[in-house]
């Protein structure tokens, strides 16, 4: 390869023992934010010597995202299991360009029971690995869930 990314889930050894066999590596840490996703195109496209497609695909990112709405509806986005992202995080900024205002589960995952007892106005859910049977994805087809 001309160039080796690694990031968050990528061991040290894999790193480094890339670099001892003379690769250009780049580190490219899991993005918390919009702004991270920025950086890291602009990692990327420097390290390949296309900084400026970079930058053309960071415009592109923002024209489709546009401004975030003034108002914002509540909504719950609930992944696998009941999991729910941080109402401060990546998935939350996406939300929020869409018009909607991730509620915030100290715990990091709701349970069935309280989603039936006080429904949120809106609940998002995630599609990831939808095809792969699992007992996290197995939660989200609950049929009391999908009343809601």
């Amino acid at each position: 390869p001309d160039l080796v990314l690694t990031g968050g889930f990528t061991n040290a050894y894999s790193a480094a023992m890339a670099k001892r066999l003379g690769y250009r590596v780049v580190d490219i840490p899991p993005p918390q934010s919009l702004a991270e996703v920025r950086r890291n195109i602009r990692s990327v496209a420097l390290a390949l010597g296309t900084a400026p497609r970079g930058e053309a695909l960071i415009e592109e990112m923002d024209r489709k995202l546009g401004s975030v709405p003034r108002v914002q509806r509540a909504a719950l986005l609930l992944t696998g299991g009941g999991y729910v992202p941080r109402a401060d995080g990546l998935a939350a900024e996406y939300l929020r360009h869409a018009g909607l205002r991730q509620q915030d589960v100290p715990s990091g995952r709701a349970d069935l029971e309280r989603l039936l007892a006080a429904p949120p106005a809106v609940i998002v859910t995630s599609r990831y690995r939808s095809g792969q049977t699992s007992r996290h994805q197995m939660w989200l087809a609950h049929p009391a869930l999908r009343a809601l």
